[in-house]
């Protein structure tokens, strides 16, 4: 993959020339199933592959999925922060063609 075309910068939405496609994706799946935030910090998924944030991880004693109840061990999802951190939404004046967009993840 050429570095030079990458979204390499974090907490930045993608810019014109890189390498990016239009998709369309739910917002809920940007969210933790559990205080509905958008997810700005680690994320992390149960042994059945349900995702959740850092913080709701923290607060979670009995170690049980609250999505499924599993008992787990929460392991952090590298591939989910990775999808969720090129994403953008687009700028509020595309209808009068801004091209820019902001990111969903904050840092």
């Amino acid at each position: 993959m050429d570095s030079s075309n990458s979204n390499k910068r974090r907490g930045e939405a993608p810019r014109e020339g890189d390498r990016w496609m239009d998709v369309r994706i739910l917002k809920e799946t940007l969210d933790c199933t559990v205080c509905f935030e958008h997810f700005s910090t680690e994320i992390y998924q149960c042994s059945v592959g349900h995702f959740i944030c850092s913080s709701c991880r923290d607060k979670i004693l009995d170690k049980k999925c609250p999505t499924c109840s599993i008992k787990t061990s929460f392991n952090h999802c590298f591939g989910m922060e990775h999808v969720v951190r090129s994403v953008a939404f687009p700028c509020s004046n595309a209808k009068y063609g801004c091209r820019e967009g902001h990111a969903h993840w904050r840092t």
